[in-house]
């Protein structure tokens, strides 16, 4: 993910983004307000992550302007950004706080117009330009992934194993902190990785699996 300050977004391209039709129990100057908005607001960069630009944030969340900018200066600093003189709220960040809107006690017609947000976020997400982009992303780590070991060693001079200690074997392996099933962004990122010796990588992995074996229990 670049920094805030290198990030270039650009518009989503409106004639693509296939809003739901308002629902019945939405009014339909109200639904279209919604889409118009969103529509308007929505960006992605150039790995696909989608955001929206706050002026449309009464809108998404239901709220009025002091309502609006309390929310975006509460959010993390990985959930917001700038660029281009604007400012952005990630995706992710505004799905999950119109899903905490939608269960709490607000009135029936408000709850079922965030509903309706909820549903045409879902379109921006999944817009295709965005798809195309992670499945280009995807198949960039899994290729990437086979120079990670010579990468690794080539910057920082590893020597001996970053869990035993033990002289680097020949067959050393990559070892993900952040593992890529769990967040591929970092996949690549070589401060993630340490270079190990494969038994002990083998009972890190053994071991973690064994105190996650009581977890949901």
């Amino acid at each position: 993910m670049p920094n805030n300050s290198e990030i270039v977004v650009k518009p989503l391209e409106i004639e693509k983004l296939h809003f739901p039709q308002t629902p019945d129990t939405v009014k339909p100057r109200a639904g279209e307000k919604i889409k118009t908005t969103i529509a308007h607001c929505a960006v992605r960069d150039a790995e696909g992550k989608t955001a929206l630009d706050i002026a449309s944030l009464p809108v998404v969340l239901g709220t009025d302007k002091p309502g609006a900018k309390r929310f975006y200066s509460d959010l993390e600093n990985d959930d917001k950004f700038s660029a281009g003189g604007r400012h952005y709220v990630r995706l992710p960040a505004l799905r999950k706080e119109v899903d905490v809107r939608i269960e709490q006690p607000h009135a029936a017609d408000k709850r079922e117009r965030l509903k309706h947000v909820s549903d045409c976020l879902s379109v921006v997400r999944d817009n295709p330009t965005s798809e195309q982009l992670r499945a280009v992303s995807e198949v960039a780590i899994r290729r990437g992934q086979k120079q990670l070991k010579q990468q690794k060693i080539a910057r920082d001079g590893t020597t001996h194993c970053e869990m035993s200690g033990q002289p680097l074997q020949p067959d050393a392996e990559v070892h993900h902190e952040m593992r890529r099933a769990d967040n591929p962004d970092l996949a690549l990122n070589l401060d993630n990785l340490k270079l190990v010796n494969p038994q002990a990588h083998k009972e890190h992995h053994q071991k973690e699996q064994q105190e996650a074996e009581s977890f949901g229990k």
